[in-house]
């Protein structure tokens, strides 16, 4: 049974080239988990599709079950100081479980390995 008015479990939020889509694909295929397409709906980061209201993003969740868990993996949310804003906008738009930051280190960013949870 689809819910209408869903909204994501849980937000992956990883730098460029840090495997966000390889994480999105493989929990896609997992039975019970349900993830947006597209899979960077970049809502909390684009002033315009942010404009478009909560209504159109949980759009992007309606065809999941009602007891699957959902998310969405976008990029964008990780590319300061252009999207500061996005956090207070998902605590501001609604509360997810979870917001989790994974970026993987890789040769592109040696330095760069963080995972947080805010729950």
């Amino acid at each position: 049974m689809a819910n209408s008015t869903r909204l994501p479990d849980f937000i992956i939020i990883g730098a460029m080239k840090s495997a966000t889509s390889t994480l999105h694909n493989q929990l896609s295929a997992q039975p019970g988990i349900f993830m947006s397409t597209p899979k960077e709906p970049n809502f909390f980061s684009d002033d315009d599709i942010y404009n478009q209201g909560l209504s159109w993003y949980s759009g992007l969740f309606s065809d999941a079950n009602a007891r699957d868990i959902c998310g969405e993996s976008s990029t964008h949310y990780t590319k300061l100081p252009d999207y500061s804003g996005y956090y207070s906008a998902i605590k501001g738009g609604y509360s997810p479980a979870k917001v989790d930051l994974c970026n993987a280190p890789s040769s592109r960013s040696p330095y760069f390995s963080l995972y947080a949870s805010v729950v």
